[in-house]
């Protein structure tokens, strides 16, 4: 199973690292396309930026109900609704509240994936296993922007497909977190074999 997680685990995080560093680089860009002056848009990046604040708040709030697996995957989804609805809106109002929608999944998705993480590897590599699959992560960020430029058109419907695909990966996982015991390590997940059943004139001496 572990084998399985890590590798959808590193998907689901190049997915995500992917689409919100190209989102958050060019979205300065993407706002001037649809029309907002120069000296509008860093107060519109400001306004729409704001939205991680709710988003914080919601994934700490739903990802004890619903689960995590289940919080990442309406996260993702969320992510990758709004960047396809601000792609092809061309009304600024609506562009204005699909960004800050934007914004409040990506965060939510990237504070839920970190608390995943952590969760889902024993103590003994958990900090190894989290900075693994961040460092594999800013691999693709380092890519998404330079894409961005060379597809500038057609990129938000590149990073709305990255975070379908994490969401996609993220609902295969195998392992559900919430509620269980933290392990130290991975002997504490191995089944203990069955004690010997003695009659009961023998279970003094058994013990």
């Amino acid at each position: 199973k572990y084998t399985i997680t890590t590798i959808l685990l590193w998907f689901c995080w190049l997915g995500l690292q992917f689409g919100s560093t190209g989102i958050h680089i060019w979205l300065p860009t993407f706002f001037r396309d649809k029309g907002i002056f120069d000296e509008d848009v860093p107060r519109v990046v400001l306004f729409t930026a704001f939205g991680e604040i709710p988003g914080l708040m919601l994934a700490s709030l739903f990802i004890d109900r619903i689960g995590r697996i289940w919080s990442l995957v309406i996260a993702h989804g969320l992510a990758s609704l709004f960047t396809a609805l601000f792609a092809f809106t061309s009304d600024l109002d609506y562009s204005f509240l699909y960004a800050f929608f934007l914004n409040f999944s990506i965060r939510a998705a990237h504070s839920m994936v970190f608390v995943y993480t952590s969760e889902v590897y024993p103590t003994s590599i958990r900090a190894s296993a989290l900075g693994l699959a961040s460092s594999i992560a800013r691999c693709a960020g380092i890519i998404s922007p330079i894409l961005g430029a060379l597809l500038l058109e057609d990129a938000l419907i590149m990073y709305s497909i990255a975070f379908a695909f994490s969401a996609l990966t993220t609902a295969l996982l195998p392992i559900e977190t919430t509620g269980k015991v933290l392990l130290d390590t991975f002997q504490t997940n191995i089944e203990q074999p069955e004690r010997k059943k003695y009659p009961p004139s023998m279970a003094h001496i058994a013990s």
